[in-house]
Formats: structure tokens, C-alpha cells, sequence
């Protein structure tokens, strides 16, 4: 299995180590290989950010990553992950090369698998949303071992992001009913007071606000106007609670729910979710198309007021675009 995790995308001789070699570099200190580990995933997420094409960089880093957290695995978190991944991976203890680097050494096994989680969701939010070459096979693996590993950490805010994850992956492989299925089930789960400021701490968003906006879009597009607007009643529930000094959570959310209500024709609606988008003082991924949204809503209400006789408002379209000309351009 472990092997398999980094079969294309590893060094060769990265491949070849073991958890001796682990234990030998480290000094047999795990708190310093766990460091080594968050430091390695803090680099992922920062060099994904900064560089123009940091996710190349960013996807080798988070492979190694997870590769380390692996191999120093104790036997009976290793064994039980064989088993939930039996569909992927045949394991059979007596021939399988992969088993033998488990870690065999309780004094040099890591205790907190949380550790590794940020890379597992930085890989692959990578495979989802850049040009990175791979295909569903891979994804899905390491996609179902995300899944097997929160398992053991018996963590609902890290099962909830790896469904998010699911989520998406089944979406970007036209597999739509598995999609909204996994969604359906996470918005029974969470919690907003239990959950969205953790999962904006641990991976960088409230993943379930964004997961349950996308599937929202889905609905639409397939016509169940029911579950599409129900999807929107929690969102809006919810949009009030999320702190947006927290992550970029909100502000992403009302450019996304905007274009949905642009999409309905409720003109008033995608103007009042969209408001404000332009004079947020952060920068964050979605601002320039929020500005945009923002742009074009105040644009169709305007034609609205126009054709019904209503002067347009001094915080109109025109105004919005020369202010936000540098972001825009």
C-alpha cells in the first residue's frame, strides 16, 4: 500500500526507505519527524499561495508527506487500514513488501495521525481544482485513504472534510448521485458551533459550507428545485453564523450563492448576497470573480429599475469597476 501511494509521482530513492531509515535519521525522535511533517505541510500550503505555479511543487510535497506519516504507522493502525482498503489494495501479511515497513517499533510509531491530514486535503484539493496530471484511479485511492485514516482518529470534523472531498471527486468524475449523496450526509452530521471554526483552522475553510454550495448548483442544473432551494435555506441559515475574519468562508459563499440566485432570476436576491464583495479589505482566491458577480447583479437590477423607470443608486456598476480597476485588469 504504501508503495502504491507514490508509484509515479516519488523518487526512486524514496521509495526504497523504510521506517529503520526514519528512526536512524531522526534520532529516533518522533516528536522531531512530526514536526518535520506539519513543517513540510505548512510549506505545501504556503508555496501553493505564493508561487505562480506552486502546485506543482506544492502536489511533491504533499505525496512525501504522506508518504512519511505511513511508514511509521504502528502495525495495528497499518493492518486495520489494509483492511478498510482491501477493494484497492491486496494484502496478504506474508508477501506483501509493503507491510514490512509498518512500524514494528512502538518506541518509533507516531501516535497522533491527525498530523497528516492537511497534506491528504491539500493533495487533493490540488487534484481538483489545477491542471495537475493524474487520474480517477489515483484520486480515489488516496481519496478512500483519507477516509480510512480519520476513521481511525475517530474525529467527526475530519470525517466531514473527507466526505467534502469525496464529494467533489465524485462531481469531477461525472459520478453526480454519489456526489450529492456524500453531501447529503454531511449537512446531517455538522454542526456549525462544533464544527466551522475547526475545519477553518485545520484545512483553511468551512469545506462543508463550500461542498453543500456546489452540490446546490448541481441541483440546479438538473432541475430538483426542491433540494436546490432546501440547500439554500441552510446556507443562508448558516452564512450569518460564519466568521469572516476565520477563513475566506463567507465571502466565497456569497459569490457563489449570488450567481445561483443570477441563475434563478432573483435580480434582488443576488444583489443583496453580493453586496459589499468589492470593499472586503483581504485578498482571498474568489475575490476578483465575487467582484465581478457583484458587478453584473447591480448591472440586471439596474436594467430592472431602468426599463420600471427607477434612477439607478449612487453605489452603481460603473463605480464598483473603476475602484476595483487594479484587481480587475
Amino acid at each position: 500500500m504504501v508503495q502504491k501511494i507514490g508509484e509515479r509521482d516519488l523518487p526512486e530513492s524514496m521509495k526504497s526507505m523504510t521506517q529503520e531509515h526514519l528512526r536512524l535519521m531522526f534520532a529516533g525522535d518522533m516528536g522531531a519527524l512530526t514536526t518535520c511533517i506539519v513543517m513540510l505541510t505548512k510549506f505545501g500550503q504556503s508555496v501553493t499561495t505564493l508561487e505562480k505555479e506552486g502546485y506543482k511543487l506544492a502536489s511533491e510535497v504533499y505525496i512525501q508527506t504522506i508518504y512519511l506519516s505511513l511508514l511509521v504507522l504502528k502495525e495495528s493502525f497499518f493492518i486495520n487500514l489494509l483492511e478498510r482498503l482491501s477493494s484497492f489494495v491486496h494484502y496478504d501479511s506474508k508477501d506483501d513488501d509493503s507491510f514490512s515497513q509498518c512500524s514494528h517499533d512502538y518506541s518509533f510509531s507516531i501516535e497522533d495521525l491527525t498530523v497528516s491530514f492537511p497534506a491528504f486535503s491539500g493533495l487533493l484539493t490540488l487534484y481538483r481544482d489545477t491542471p495537475i496530471e493524474t487520474n480517477a484511479e489515483q484520486e480515489t485511492f488516496l481519496a478512500n485513504l483519507f477516509v480510512a485514516v480519520t476513521k481511525e482518529a475517530h474525529e467527526n470534523v475530519h470525517l466531514i472534510r473527507t466526505k467534502c472531498i469525496l464529494s467533489h471527486l465524485y462531481l469531477k468524475h461525472n459520478e453526480n448521485e454519489k456526489a450529492l449523496s456524500e453531501s447529503e450526509e454531511v449537512k446531517e452530521v455538522y454542526d456549525h458551533d462544533k464544527h466551522s471554526l475547526e475545519l477553518a483552522k485545520l484545512y483553511g475553510m468551512d469545506w462543508v459550507i463550500l461542498c453543500i454550495m456546489t452540490m446546490t448548483s448541481v441541483y440546479v442544473y438538473q432541475g430538483d428545485f426542491v433540494a436546490a432551494f432546501a440547500n439554500i435555506d441552510f446556507l443562508r441559515n448558516h452564512m450569518v453564523k460564519l466568521d469572516e475574519f476565520a477563513s475566506s468562508t463567507k465571502a466565497t459563499l456569497q459569490v457563489l450563492l449570488s450567481s445561483i440566485y443570477t441563475i434563478l432570476q432573483n435580480i434582488d436576491h443576488a444583489v443583496e448576497i453580493s453586496s459589499g464583495i468589492s470593499k472586503i479589505a483581504y485578498s482571498y482566491f474568489y475575490k476578483p470573480s465575487g467582484i465581478i458577480q457583484e458587478v453584473l447583479s447591480k448591472l440586471l437590477q439596474t436594467f430592472d429599475n431602468l426599463v420600471n423607470g427607477i434612477e439607478p443608486t449612487s453605489d452603481n456598476a460603473i463605480n464598483i469597476m473603476e475602484d476595483n480597476h487594479d484587481i480587475l485588469s
